[in-house]
């Protein structure tokens, strides 16, 4: 399954208005540069080879401009074949903002792909809107967050 080796998420996923944008900015987006610190960590769960049940791990650290404001967490699991759902909690400066959403190999190859944003902490606390991911593969993926 191709999307297994090659998501670096979104990742994930993971911008700030700033360093300090916050959930009750009314809409505000930001964005973020994602970059995995190790190779993703492929886990073959389900039955031997490709199958549901099977994850991938990535860590990445985010940054604004040349600056680190934070680090970014995913796991995504095969559902069915050629999808993955995939949970990202993204960790910032105030705060931590969480993630999720399917991803398909078809969106994989035409990037951007979209998830939820479904909550957070300190600052994110009521964040709800999307985060969406601008760059599948191994380069860096540029995150925009869009809360309300």
């Amino acid at each position: 399954m191709k999307l297994m080796r090659f998501l670096p998420i979104p990742i994930v996923a993971l911008a700030l208005s700033a360093a300090g944008a916050s959930a009750h900015d009314n809409g505000n987006a930001f964005q973020l540069t994602g970059k995995a610190i190790a190779p993703p960590t492929n886990l073959d769960l389900g039955a031997p080879g490709p199958s549901v049940g099977d994850q991938q791990i990535i860590s990445m650290d985010v940054f604004k401009g040349d600056k680190r404001v934070g680090e970014s967490h995913v796991v995504c699991t095969s559902v069915r074949a050629g999808i993955v759902q995939c949970d990202n909690v993204t960790s910032l400066p105030g705060g931590q903002i969480v993630a999720a959403g399917l991803v398909t190999d078809a969106q994989e190859e035409q990037s951007p792909f979209t998830q939820a944003i479904t909550g957070g902490t300190g600052y994110y606390r009521n964040a709800h809107g999307q985060l969406t991911v601008s760059e599948a593969g191994p380069q860096p993926a540029t995150l925009t967050f869009q809360i309300s």
